[in-house]
Order: structure tokens, then C-alpha cells, then sequence
């Protein structure tokens, strides 16, 4: 008797690619969250000097998820029209575009102030009011934006985004679509922790791991790279660029504690994941990932 189609597995190696492609927010989606930029930037001008208004983040590093990543931007505004404590800085933007955007849900969400547009909030938009600190000696900019604690921190996108590009691009280009499993994990399973951390995580962990000219086994480097997220208890990353210093997981050690146990759980999975596929078993494979995932991963038939 043949098969019928829907009754045939899939390989591991077909699941993933499908589910990344699954992750991927389509073009018609960023189009229209990056046709309300305009507006934004439009709202903020009437308070205050915009410097330069750009898009930073996973939405501009293809790193991004499809209905939680949202577009972001940074608003440079000059020093002197910033308030001293970044919280009241985020309130006050807060408020500006909550006034022009009444219906939009406006609120903070630290170092951002998030507008949700469209349908469920896909054409999302999140801006993040910083101002320019410094240049480094190669001419990368250094900004400051809120650190969640009334303070200011540097961060530099444009350093950031070119390190994670560089890895992708030096092991098979498949860093990016291991980051976004990662994030992925994150957001199907409420996990506290800074999306900004586990993508630079993710990436040194990629240059020490992944194989030049190899085909990345995800299912292992799952497994690897939870078991060391939860080894070295979410410590601080030491920025591989070497311009902001570390890099936090957390914001507190109430979400670090809860997201260590999210963490541990999802290291005992992926193992069980990693074991099956190493015996062979492919459909207990495909549950653990599914686990892994919340039920978001491909089944094991079609």
C-alpha cells in the first residue's frame, strides 16, 4: 500500500527549515508597520529636536519573529532637551505618542516606548529615545539609551548588528536562523529575558561551535546552548565588540531566577531531543522539539 502524503515523515533537517521559514515576518507585514514611520517621527518633532530617526534592531538584522518582533527605531534627540532620568525620558515619549495614537495601546516597554498598529499589533512599531555619546576610533556611533533603572547605557546597533552579521556570514550563513530559533523559544514560552542577550549569546556561542563549511545540527546546538545559558547562571555577557562594556540578561533577579527555570526546563527537552535524533528516534525527536517550542514546531507527519 502506498503512503499517502499527509501519512509520510519529515526529516529533522526539512522541520526546521519550514518552521524558519514559519519565523520569518513576510514583506507585506514590514511594509506596512514601516509605512507608519512617518507618523511617528511626525508626532515626536513636535516636541522635540529629532537628530536622526533610524531602524536598529532584529527588524534590521533578519534576526527578527513574525508577529513579536516588531520594527524598531531610534529617535537621537540632543542632549540637552533629554530629562536626567531616562525612566521619566520613556513617559514622557510615552505620553506624546499615546496623544496622537489614542487608540493605539501606547506604553513602555524599556528601553522603548512600543505603538502597536494594525491587526494584533503586527505593524508594530517601537522607538527608542537615545542620544549620540560618542564615535569610536573606526567611526562606529555610540548612543545612550535607558537602562530600566532611571539610568543611561551605551549601546551601538550598528557595531552590534555588523558582529552578528560577520559570524552569520563566516559559519554557512546559519547563525541567524539559529537566533531565531532561540528568540522563537523565548517568545512561545514567556521567557523574561533581553532578546538583545540571547542573539550576541547566540553568536559567540556560533563562533566557538559551529563548523566553517559544515551543516549546523540545530538539534544539538539547542541542546548546548541551554545547557551553557544555564551553566553560567545567565552571567553578564562581555560585549564581543568591546564598546558597551556587558550585557545583561535581565533587569532583575525576580525574572533571572524565573527565567533560569524556563531555561533549565528547556535544556532537559532539547536533550531529549538530541538523544532521539542521535538513536535514531525521530518521532520522539519531533515531540520534545514540539515541547521545546509550545506546540509551534512542524509535526512529524505531514
Amino acid at each position: 500500500m502506498v503512503k499517502r502524503v499527509k501519512d509520510m515523515p519529515r526529516t529533522l533537517q526539512v522541520a526546521f527549515d519550514q518552521f524558519h521559514t514559519s519565523l520569518k515576518p513576510n514583506s507585506t507585514a514590514r511594509d506596512a508597520a514601516k509605512g507608519h514611520r512617518a507618523s511617528v517621527l511626525a508626532s515626536l518633532e513636535k516636541i522635540y529636536t529629532i537628530n536622526y530617526f533610524f531602524q536598529s534592531g532584529s527588524s534590521g538584522n533578519s534576526t527578527d519573529i513574525i508577529y513579536y518582533s516588531d520594527i524598531d527605531y531610534m529617535a537621537l534627540i540632543p542632549e540637552k532637551q533629554l530629562t536626567s532620568n531616562s525612566t521619566t525620558m520613556l513617559t514622557k515619549v510615552r505620553d506624546q505618542l499615546n496623544y496622537t495614537f489614542p487608540k493605539s495601546n501606547v506604553h513602555v516597554s524599556t528601553p522603548a516606548v512600543v505603538v502597536p498598529f494594525g491587526l494584533y499589533g503586527v505593524e508594530t512599531n517601537e522607538v527608542v529615545p537615545g542620544y549620540l555619546i560618542e564615535f569610536t576610533k573606526s567611526g562606529i556611533p555610540v548612543y545612550g539609551i535607558a537602562d530600566g533603572n532611571g539610568g543611561w547605557i551605551k549601546t551601538a546597533p550598528k557595531a552590534h548588528n555588523a558582529y552578528v552579521t560577520e559570524v552569520n556570514t563566516t559559519y554557512n550563513y546559519e547563525v541567524k536562523t539559529f537566533i531565531r530559533f532561540i528568540k522563537a523559544w523565548k517568545y512561545y514560552n514567556v521567557v523574561d529575558i533581553s532578546s538583545f542577550y540571547l542573539e550576541m549569546r547566540a553568536a559567540k556561542y556560533a563562533e566557538t561551535y559551529f563548523k566553517k563549511g559544515t551543516v549546523a545540527s540545530y538539534v544539538v546546538h539547542l541542546h548546548y546552548y541551554f545547557k551553557d545559558l544555564y551553566s553560567i547562571n545567565l552571567a553578564q555577557l562581555q560585549d564581543p565588540t568591546g564598546i558597551v562594556g556587558y550585557i545583561a540578561a535581565c533587569n532583575s533577579e525576580y525574572k533571572k531566577t524565573a527565567a533560569l527555570s524556563k531555561i533549565h526546563t528547556a535544556m532537559v527537552r532539547s536533550e531529549k531531543a538530541m538523544n532521539a535524533t542521535i538513536g535514531g528516534n525521530f518521532k520522539d525527536a519531533f515531540y520534545w522539539l514540539n515541547l521545546l517550542f509550545n506546540n509551534k514546531f512542524p509535526n512529524y507527519n505531514y
